[in-house]
């Protein structure tokens, strides 16, 4: 009886040790997965901060041709007798910037996965016209009593013109497009700069702002 009871403990004890030999295993190879996880470098902050780094940033360059159109009416009264309506238009040619603004892009990292939101592509800057460029037609005044087309008209002219320009630029879905595609390449290039510092294969969901 009494060397069964040896056998028992020793059994036990062998369980025991077993036991603690599974568990410091187990314990190990937890630490090895912990340190196996890759250092965080470069962190959602420091993306945002690098992306943010300049308020605005041009992604496309066009550039465009344009016509002013313009009417001087002619005046009323015996002092503006003879006078007639003259016409004029200026051609001319000029360049705009497509791209947005970066103090309203939005990144938030999750886990492995980056969701960047940006917002809608504007024009950057002047919608610049080349001066130089410029031709102007006018039709010929009358004989009888001057009708001029003063220069502040030519400038309104021009500015109305330079406005529906700059609505049917931004209501171009294929350049506004182009440069949305050219903001989501640079924005890329931060994420992957990322993923190389830390060691991680980010995915880059993209979402637009909403109004």
């Amino acid at each position: 009886m009494e060397k069964f009871v040896k056998n028992i403990t020793a059994v036990v004890v062998l369980l025991i040790f077993i036991s603690l030999i599974a568990c410091s295993k187990t314990t190990n190879s937890q630490d090895v997965e912990e340190t196996a996880k890759p250092e965080i470098i470069m962190t959602e902050e420091d993306l945002n901060s690098k992306i943010r780094l300049n308020s605005e940033l041009a992604t496309l360059e066009i550039k465009y041709n344009n016509v002013a159109i313009g009417n001087v009416k002619a005046k009323e009264g015996f002092g503006h007798w003879g006078e007639k309506d003259r016409s004029f238009w200026v051609e001319y040619s000029g360049t705009a910037k497509l791209g947005c603004d970066l103090s309203k892009v939005n990144v938030v990292v999750k886990n492995e996965s980056v969701i960047v939101t940006i917002p809608e592509i504007q024009i950057i800057g002047n919608l610049d016209w080349e001066t130089n460029s410029a031709r102007e037609y006018i039709t010929p005044d009358s004989k009888f009593n001057s009708n001029e087309i003063s220069p502040d008209v030519k400038n309104q002219t021009v500015n109305r013109a330079q406005k529906d320009m700059k609505e049917k630029i931004l209501n171009d879905e294929k350049l506004c497009s182009k440069a949305e595609e050219n903001l989501k390449n640079i924005i890329e290039s931060y994420v992957k700069e990322m993923s190389r510092l830390n060691g991680v294969e980010y995915k880059i969901e993209w979402e637009k702002q909403s109004d």
